[in-house]
């Protein structure tokens, strides 16, 4: 429906304009990442006031678009199918971390976790391809170190702040970097794989 919208309003852009059929292509593309960006902000920002989730929401955006942006990562084909994990993850996260204990040796312990884990990652992984071009692929596994580095002692503030914030910080950077495996793909297209042969049997 998405693309739909978006196709719709570049055809009638692009004669208004009178442009040729690959500069309607770009428009299009255009209006996805815009309808899409609303869309989501939107979609968040509705769940984030009804469970009163805004500081958590703020901190989930900063911690996991940050190192998705530097690090990449897959990306569903489906926007739907992508606004609800990310909205379900969101939700998840910020939830769970409510129900994490204020031990600073288990946080610090938990820290370490995802050091290692990001140390490991940049080094084998990153980066991960993606669309964006924002930041030169050469210079991505040294703004993966950086932001991991930079992010951690974030953490360390938030969690001397409110405990919940540090644990919803340190959760949403290591699941940016559990996206970046393949695994979790793997169980998605297995899922997904079986809806599809249902879908055919039921035809």
């Amino acid at each position: 429906m998405l693309e739909q919208i978006s196709d719709k309003l570049a055809e009638l852009l692009a004669s208004n304009l009178n442009q040729n059929e690959q500069e309607a292509e770009v428009y299009s593309y255009a209006f996805q990442l815009i309808l899409g960006f609303i869309i989501k902000g939107l979609v968040f920002f509705s769940a984030a006031f009804v469970f009163h989730m805004i500081i958590e929401l703020l901190i989930f955006f900063l911690a996991f678009g940050c190192f998705r942006l530097v690090i990449g990562g897959h990306h569903s084909e489906n926007f739907w199918v992508c606004l609800l994990i990310s909205l379900l993850l969101f939700l998840g996260l910020a939830t769970f971390s409510k129900f994490m204990p204020s031990s600073q040796i288990l946080f610090t312990l938990g820290l370490l976790i995802l050091i290692s884990l990001g140390l490991y990652l940049n080094y084998k992984i990153v980066p991960v391809t993606v669309n964006h071009k924002l930041i030169n692929e050469q210079n991505k596994k040294r703004f993966a170190f950086i932001l991991l580095i930079v992010w951690t002692g974030i953490s360390i503030q938030l969690f001397q702040r409110e405990y919940i914030y540090g644990w919803l910080s340190l959760l949403s950077c290591g699941s940016a970097y559990i996206l970046i495996m393949s695994w979790p793909y793997k169980i998605i297209r297995y899922f997904k794989n079986l809806l599809n042969k249902r879908r055919v049997k039921n035809a």
